[in-house]
């Protein structure tokens, strides 16, 4: 017999982790794409998509995956752009 809480529970564990893992995944993308040299080709830490350095301060593809990234990785900007429902 299905118990419909344990489940819910299960699957709200396993949502948090899947998170846990994309955000350090992202963090780590992120430390590599700031020690990178400009001219190196890198990763996008949100998207994945591969990018050429060609400033400085350049770590992501685009500002959305920038807000994206920050929105993620901080508790309380994560919280409330959960709260939001994405919206601005």
């Amino acid at each position: 017999m299905l118990n419909y809480y344990t489940d819910l529970d299960n699957d709200l564990s396993a949502d948090v982790e899947a998170m846990e893992d994309a955000i350090t995944t992202m963090k780590r993308l992120y430390a590599l794409a700031e020690e990178a040299k400009i001219g190196s080709t890198i990763r996008c830490p949100t998207c994945g998509r591969a990018i050429v350095k060609t400033t400085y301060h350049k770590k992501f593809s685009s500002t959305k995956c920038k807000d994206r990234y920050w929105n993620l990785v901080d508790d309380k900007r994560r919280a409330r752009a959960i709260a939001m429902g994405g919206r601005k």
